[in-house]
């Protein structure tokens, strides 16, 4: 199977900004949107597309309309009648998709497109099919739906999508008013992006080379990143939007130091890729490495990523869609890459990385396991980030608070028997889909973990433990102290409501 060429970008070029206004209101209009495109994806789930293609054609089929027209032509890649096309998007909005090549028109009278054009989160963006070449636009996907509903509640100013693809992080950060800054490896994603910020009628700013050089010496209050982090076999060929090395993670700890060195004062980078298990190898170590000497604490959050199986299973099949002999090879090599490497599983990790707005603030080094089925939601982010930044204030600002155990989080004891006074075990347990690990704590671990009940401030806590210790008041502050921040940072305590 001979690939096919990308679409010409320079086309485009035809689609000024009246157009592109124009052509967002039709979209609009047509029911062309990220819940037109939800309720298809829910047609035969966690499949490769290849495999939900005819189940989706069937669908679409008994469900005519403009936005099935759209999805079949620029989500699925089917052709349809060249007058249904024309229907959906009115004469003169289809005269111009000819004209910009988003659109092909063929000898049987129907239409298709060498392009994807996705909708997401009120916006739209195009980008190209995965399987048309090493230089193909990577649009929004999952990684990138995550990112966005992460990154929506951060304050900022200046924001840096780090290997933009298609641009959608930073046209949604620029349509929310921040200075948006794409930066690329591809000058073609680099191209598609300028165009995604024109077609959804707002101003982005572009940077080209590796990430190591990229937007080097600017600061950012937020930075965005979804690398290419798929193992890549010797058989076969690279792709600049998938693969992120021998290992797959490699690339992505890259991203994860250049998103260190661009952080202004209290700016936050979240960079989002899986870290391939293998000996000698851990998540913690391997960012510490990264991160160096950047004044930055770092928040890794850990879950399973697909197995094996399932990711050489999908990456094969986004490269030969058409699941034929070559699809066969693909998928065996990348299973035989991870059993040559030694590689057991795959861990997703969302790494935050914030510069404390003070130089001589804590330099916290976090890994915490989120144990539940679907990632961690934006509030419980959040939630884990306002108590790492109350780890980080000094004793006259953290005393006066409430704190109570982290959401989950549980006790359990084991005795040996249910008359002993003193129990065999303590330990805080974490239920699924919380964070953090479980963990045995001694006998004054499981006490100062039991006066944080939400009745009392920390000053309180502190003097509670001075007299039932008969500590001094500043030795027993500075023992609840060390254990509050401790606590704080690694998912055991939390700021109380």
């Amino acid at each position: 199977m001979n690939t096919p060429k990308l679409a010409p970008i320079s086309a485009l070029d035809s689609l000024d900004a009246a157009t592109c206004a124009a052509l967002r209101a039709r979209l609009r209009d047509a029911g062309f949107t990220s819940t037109a495109l939800d309720d298809a994806e829910v047609i035969a789930p966690r499949m490769p597309t290849a495999l939900r293609i005819p189940l989706v054609r069937v669908h679409l089929k008994h469900r005519p309309g403009p936005a099935s027209t759209l999805l079949a032509v620029f989500v699925y890649h089917f052709d349809v009648p060249a007058d249904e096309m024309r229907e959906a998007l009115g004469d003169v909005l289809y005269r111009s998709a000819l004209d910009a090549r988003l659109l092909d028109e063929h000898a049987d009278g129907r239409v298709s497109s060498r392009w994807l054009l996705l909708p997401f989160a009120e916006h739209w963006y195009l980008s190209d099919p995965l399987e048309n070449g090493e230089d193909a636009v990577m649009g929004p996907g999952m990684t990138t739906v995550l990112l966005h509903g992460w990154s929506e509640a951060f304050e900022a100013k200046r924001v840096l999508d780090l290997g933009c693809g298609a641009g959608s992080l930073a046209v949604a950060a620029a349509a929310r008013g921040a200075i948006a800054v794409a930066a690329d490896l591809n000058e073609r994603a680099l191209a598609v992006a300028r165009f995604n910020a024109r077609l959804n009628g707002v101003t982005i700013e572009t940077r080209g080379g590796d990430v190591a050089e990229t937007a080097r010496g600017e600061e950012f209050d937020l930075v965005l990143a979804q690398p290419p982090y798929f193992a890549q076999p010797e058989s076969e060929p690279g792709s600049t939007y998938l693969h992120g090395g021998r290992y797959g993670d490699e690339l992505a700890l890259r991203f994860v130091e250049a998103a260190a060195r661009r952080l202004a004062p209290g700016g936050t980078a979240l960079v989002l890729f899986d870290f391939a298990q293998r000996e000698g190898a851990l998540v913690g170590e391997k960012l510490r490495e990264a991160v160096g000497d950047a004044e930055v604490t770092t928040l890794a959050i850990t879950r399973p990523s697909l197995p094996l199986d399932l990711n050489a299973v999908h990456t094969a099949a986004w490269h030969h869609p058409e699941l034929g002999p070559e699809f066969e090879a693909a998928a065996t090599a990348y299973r035989e890459h991870f059993h040559a490497l030694g590689v057991t599983g795959l861990t997703s990790v969302l790494v935050v990385l914030r510069r404390p707005r003070a130089a001589d603030g804590p330099r916290w080094r976090v890994v915490l396991p989120h144990s539940g089925s679907k990632p961690p939601s934006p509030a419980a982010l959040h939630e884990q980030l306002r108590s790492m930044d109350a780890a980080g204030l000094p004793d006259g600002a953290l005393l006066p608070l409430t704190l109570v155990p982290a959401r989950g989080a549980r006790f359990e004891g084991e005795w040996k028997h249910p008359a002993d006074p003193d129990p065999l075990r303590l330990s805080v347990v974490f239920e699924p889909g919380s964070f953090g690990s479980d963990r045995e704590l001694g006998t004054g671990g499981w006490h100062l973990f039991a006066l944080f009940d939400g009745s009392r401030t920390l000053s309180d806590v502190v003097r509670e433990h001075a007299q039932e210790t008969e500590l001094g008041a500043a030795e027993a502050a500075k023992e609840v102290l060390g254990f509050v921040r401790e606590g704080l940072a690694r998912g055991l305590l939390r700021v109380g409501d």
